[in-house]
């Protein structure tokens, strides 16, 4: 529904609440529109507002049955309830969403002023439409909620974290800035007291965290944007560096079908191959998403992280000796 359609409905149901019974081609002029417009205005009242509108032969107009029917605040079209419902069930599939139960209740209350027929129409979609995610971890919606708060409030926290590389826990006080959630998992970006400068933290090793009475104030130079400007995931260093990976097979065909990041050049070669260019930090993660192929990968450059590459795979060749 465009804003002039807006207008039109509220207009008209004001003309019909005054009792004046307008017509088809008082509508027209009233508006500058044509017959054919009104009609589909009207329509809409009566069959997908579900409004008592009937027509007065004698007095040539249109009129409520009922009065106690009254026009919702909010007008919707049906591509955008529908374009809605399939954001709830799209959010459905991130674990642990902040503000969950105000989302859940703020739909309950859109739905509810939706007629009876809309509203069934709705309750459908999850039998055309799903989402779903392997391997999607489970929050604590209370640290969460905390995290969102002291960034509303801007108040710091204390952390007690664990450090998956080196196998340790240890308390941080942290200034949060921005929660990121990257293919279903939680981060926190943050400034950490400890080591004096922005970290991010996996909210999911978040083993305790206490709200305090600290006041903090958002560097004005932080820009989410830019933070992860040239990261390929979540990780972040000071100094992107030029990765070329080359890919064959059908690995080949379905990297081009995609976008991972913004730097991406891709070159497609003689024998069918691809071979993809980005300029992106957090190298970790890029192994991760080249060994990912198998062997329809290959990591051409930088040389000393293709030597990487070549040592994880002579430790995975071990590992999988067959005796």
């Amino acid at each position: 529904m465009n804003h002039n359609m807006y207008n039109r409905l509220v207009r008209i149901d004001q003309l019909i609440r005054q009792g004046i019974y307008p017509g088809v081609e008082y509508l027209a002029r009233e508006f500058e529109v044509s017959n054919r417009t009104i009609y589909r205005d009207l329509s809409y009242l009566k069959n997908t507002l579900e409004a008592p509108l009937k027509f007065d032969k004698e007095k040539k107009g249109y009129y409520y049955s009922q009065k106690t029917w009254s026009l919702p605040s909010i007008l919707f079209s049906e591509a955008e309830l529908i374009a809605l419902s399939l954001a709830r069930l799209a959010l459905d599939n991130l674990t642990g969403l902040p503000y969950e139960n105000n989302l859940n209740t703020a739909m309950e209350k859109i739905l509810n002023c939706l007629p009876a027929e809309t509203r069934e129409s709705l309750s459908m979609l999850n039998q055309y439409y799903s989402f779903r995610s392997i391997g999607a971890r489970h929050y604590d919606i209370k640290t969460l909620d905390l995290l969102s708060r002291s960034i509303k409030k801007r108040h710091s926290v204390k952390i007690r974290y664990y450090t998956s590389g080196r196998n340790e826990e240890m308390e941080r006080v942290v200034d949060p800035y921005h929660l990121d959630n990257l293919k279903g998992d939680w981060y926190l970006i943050g400034f950490c007291h400890l080591r004096k400068a922005l970290r991010v933290f996996s909210v999911n090793r978040i083993l305790k965290i206490y709200p305090l009475d600290i006041s903090y104030e958002i560097d004005p130079d932080f820009s989410y944007q830019e933070y992860i400007h040239n990261t390929f995931g979540i990780m972040h260093s000071k100094d992107p560096v030029d990765v070329q990976v080359r890919f064959y097979g059908l690995d080949a065909r379905l990297i081009k079908e995609r976008h991972w990041h913004d730097s991406q050049k891709c070159e497609e070669m003689d024998d069918g191959s691809v071979i993809i260019q980005l300029h992106v930090c957090g190298l970790e993660e890029v192994k991760r998403w080249a060994l990912y192929s198998g062997e329809n990968a290959e990591v051409i450059k930088p040389e000393w992280f293709r030597k990487q590459i070549y040592e994880e795979i002579l430790r995975m060749a071990e590992r999988y000796q067959i005796k």
